[in-house]
């Protein structure tokens, strides 16, 4: 178990130093399990996709990808941490951002994987479990598949942030036998699915999948689009995919499920303009009303009390989830602050003091105020 240090510049060999950093492309090679590596702030530029050859890790010795965005391990100046494999940077060209094949147990946290055109593939996932995302953001498409009981969907996106102008996720399960659980999460992100052609959807999953069930969907909001979750196949309708907490805002059909109504379930979800399509509503969900979000309000009119795409102060969202299997907090770490979480992503807090704007380009800091 080794800790390791990555800059955009670092040749040194795995796992360098803060001093010597290596380079991302040795770290994805060489890790091992058990390795955390800080990935120090800057836009991590490449020819050619990015492919994990490193070992797999295991439930109790993880390999950890953090984006030092503070520069606190690293020694650096604060900034973000981008991946973008570029092809041809004069017509914006990219591949698919990164391949993880049949490994396990790989975390990603504060790290912006992005793609030039959003409709593209951005980040492939074959054959893997328990690859977890926090505080990630994704500019382009993700695509899941698994090889039935022996390699279930267990991946987690918690606190993301998720744009594409395809399904900004796609699952292909594997068909078995008999009856196997799926147990994927997503939850506190926020989904927005971009117009490029044909039908717009957030999440996807594809036809076949016989006895395949599971997966939850907790405390998002979703933003626009033809469908909010597209469920094919013979999915499992005793072991359904369960949505709960979700605010939907601007949808043709938040959630919809090609032929039977019990493999998607509906609890204590809002929609505010979309209907359901063959889909169980257990508890508490409605349709209508208003959106209830803060979409930048605070901040365009000066006030800078509120975060974006958290309630508002008189909200139809506050409070009306369940705290049954729900996250203790919102995307932004908030802990709810109503009796019950809220429906979607963030939960209602004023700012009560100046919050610390950083921009940052080019390794420069700007005043706030620029």
């Amino acid at each position: 178990m080794a800790t390791a240090y990555v800059s955009t510049t670092g040749s040194a060999g795995y796992p360098g130093t803060v001093g010597s950093p290596t380079s991302l492309a040795l770290a994805l090679a060489n890790a091992a399990a058990g390795d955390v590596i800080y990935i120090a702030p800057g836009n991590y530029l490449s020819a050619s996709s990015l492919t994990y050859t490193g070992a797999t890790g295991t439930s109790g010795n993880q390999v950890s990808f953090i984006g030092d965005t503070t520069g606190t391990f690293t020694s650096s100046i604060a900034g973000p941490v981008r991946l973008t494999p570029v092809a041809n940077i004069a017509t914006g060209t990219t591949n698919n951002v990164l391949t993880i094949t049949k490994k396990d147990y790989i975390n990603f946290s504060n790290i912006v994987f992005e793609n030039a055109s959003a409709k593209s593939t951005l980040l492939t996932l074959d054959g893997c479990t328990y690859v977890t995302f926090t505080k990630c953001v994704f500019i382009g498409s993700i695509v899941c598949s698994n090889n039935g009981p022996t390699k279930p969907l267990t991946h987690t996106w918690s606190k993301c942030v998720l744009i594409a102008g395809r399904p900004l996720i796609s699952f292909t399960v594997g068909s078995h036998t008999s009856a196997y659980n799926n147990p994927f999460v997503i939850q506190d992100c926020l989904l927005f699915p971009l117009l490029t052609s044909g039908i717009i959807r957030s999440i996807e999953l594809g036809s076949g999948n016989v006895n395949a069930g599971g997966g939850n969907i907790q405390n998002c909001t979703f933003f626009g689009g033809d469908y909010g979750v597209n469920w094919f196949g013979a999915y499992s309708t005793s072991n359904p995919l369960v949505v709960s907490n979700c605010l939907f805002l601007f949808f043709g059909i938040a959630l919809h499920s090609d032929t039977t109504a019990n493999k998607v379930v509906s609890n204590y979800n809002r929609f505010t303009t979309a209907t359901l399509s063959n889909v169980t509503v257990n508890t508490n969900s409605t349709t209508g009303g208003l959106s209830g979000v803060d979409l930048f309000d605070s901040l365009l009119t000066g006030i800078n009390n509120l975060q974006p795409f958290t309630s508002t102060l008189v909200s139809s969202n506050t409070s009306f989830g369940t705290a049954s299997g729900a996250p203790a907090t919102d995307i932004y770490g908030v802990t709810w602050t109503g009796t019950s979480p809220d429906a979607g992503a963030g939960t209602y807090r004023v700012i009560t003091s100046n919050p610390t704007n950083i921009g940052y380009s080019g390794g420069i800091e700007r005043n706030p105020s620029t």
